[in-house]
């Protein structure tokens, strides 16, 4: 996974919802374009703490990006299995 930049998220369905996180962390995979969205940079010493996922179908372009969704989860480790952040 390697940030992409920024994410506002939404805890609801397109075109309704309240905003949950505002300039959350972007991360995107380069191979099958998945994305996890955390709530705090992910790093070396720090949880992973609330995230969400996302199944994306190509590329993302612009450093900020908008997502709805009512999936949230929390991992309490460093690592989220199946993935590497860069």
């Amino acid at each position: 996974m390697e940030s992409k930049g920024w994410a506002n998220v939404y805890n609801g369905v397109y075109p309704d919802g309240e905003l949950k996180w505002r300039m959350a962390c972007l991360y995107q995979c380069s191979y099958c374009y998945d994305l996890i969205v955390t709530k705090t940079a992910v790093n070396y010493r720090d949880p992973i703490g609330d995230y969400t996922e996302w199944q994306y179908s190509e590329p993302l372009s612009g450093p900020t990006t908008l997502l709805w969704t009512t999936n949230f989860y929390y991992e309490p480790g460093k690592e989220l299995s199946g993935y590497e952040f860069h």
